[in-house]
């Protein structure tokens, strides 16, 4: 999946850095990837419920993510959320999208695309208020994963951009800018990035340690080397010069 394609960064393309950060936590969020598929489930069942013919190609989007077929089902739900004509087939793609995103199943997920897609959401005139509950439990959820939270989507209107609204399409857009949901602590990411650096810093002071240890332990090895050489030499010294041993405390006997 190519993020440029349909997101905006303001010029700025998706960091590598939050995908490595992603794939690093992948293991710690288990409950999340069972939210989001709780999600795409909901999206899909609900998708009767709200009205208006069923939209065969939002069905096969649906499919492809139930089969894990993310990077097809990402082009079939982003076609759809790029025209506010399709309305809350539309809107729901645009949410699927950031879920796609932050799927642990999703070899390309990237906390900063799922975070701007979220975003995007959020930033919708029209949009439905348990789907915008997800959609702020998205964004939250990719802050924690390591999302920029100064990145924004672009309010450019383009035919080949997602739409900024899915209803009242002539309508202009309102001027004011929605606030994001904040994460209110240090994101998981950053933790763990702190415990790296900590067991890193400990690993390296360990082998520093280590080695002045087997320095010292050299150094001992040495010095009782040269106390045996010197000993053996005293000994050697004594023989030949043939005297007593004057180092006895011991008086001379008397005869």
């Amino acid at each position: 999946m190519t993020p440029g394609r349909g997101t905006s960064l303001r010029g700025t393309t998706c960091r590598a850095g939050g995908r490595r950060s992603l794939q690093v936590v992948r293991a710690a969020v288990g409950p999340a990837a069972a939210l989001l598929v709780s999600a795409c489930a909901w999206l899909g069942q609900t998708l009767g419920s709200s009205g208006g013919g069923v939209s065969s190609q939002y069905e096969r989007a649906l499919a492809l993510l139930e089969d894990e077929s993310f990077v097809a089902a990402e082009v079939m739900l982003r076609r759809m959320a790029t025209s506010c004509d399709n309305g809350y087939e539309g809107r729901r793609s645009l949410l699927l999208l950031a879920a796609v995103w932050l799927d642990p199943r999703n070899r390309a997920a990237n906390a900063d695309s799922a975070a701007v897609l979220a975003a995007r959401y959020l930033g919708l005139p029209d949009t439905d208020p348990i789907e915008r509950i997800a959609a702020e439990g998205l964004y939250v959820l990719a802050l924690d994963l390591g999302a920029d939270p100064q990145l924004r989507p672009a309010r450019v209107n383009a035919s080949h951009l997602l739409a900024l609204r899915f209803s009242n399409c002539e309508a202009p857009l309102p001027e004011t800018v929605v606030s994001l949901p904040e994460l209110g602590r240090e994101s998981m990411t950053a933790r763990l990035r702190s415990l790296e650096r900590q067991r890193d810093s400990l690993a390296a002071r360990a082998s520093t340690l280590a080695e002045g240890s087997r320095t010292m332990e050299r150094r001992v090895q040495e010095l009782t080397t040269e106390l045996q050489n010197a000993q053996a030499e005293i000994q050697r010294i004594r023989r030949l010069l043939g005297g007593r041993d004057t180092t006895s405390s011991e008086p001379p006997k008397l005869h």
